[in-house]
């Protein structure tokens, strides 16, 4: 089965992976590769824990997010996933945690950036 036909074609997008930013002999911050990841579907993920703004554990945050990719991406626990305007979650996001399986492919928990 295709995994994309059970994503909504609005839902899906395109995303930019950095990985390996760290700092050089002199403490200077260096970039990191990037690369582009098409055609995955990044979602609203449920609070782990009540929030000070939320009465109700387990609500839907926007500062939590799963990346659902093809079988056989890559993602380490290390990189940062940068979700291009115009999509409902944009901006840049924090990898927290290994990327786990789903019966089509690869889940990725996101934290966003600060």
């Amino acid at each position: 089965m295709d995994w994309l036909r059970v994503i909504p074609r609005w839902w899906r997008t395109t995303v930019t992976v950095v990985s390996g930013p760290g700092r050089d002999r002199e403490g200077r911050l260096r970039p990191g590769q990037e690369r582009v990841l098409p055609g995955v579907a990044v979602t609203f993920s449920s609070s782990e824990e009540p929030r000070a703004t939320s009465t109700v554990p387990g609500t839907l945050t926007d500062d939590q997010a799963r990346l659902y990719a093809p079988p056989g991406t890559v993602v380490a626990p290390t990189d940062r996933v940068v979700v291009p305007a115009g999509h409902p979650l944009a901006g840049d996001w924090d990898v927290t945690g290994e990327p786990g399986s789903w019966p089509l492919g690869v889940v990725v928990s996101l934290r966003r950036a600060r």
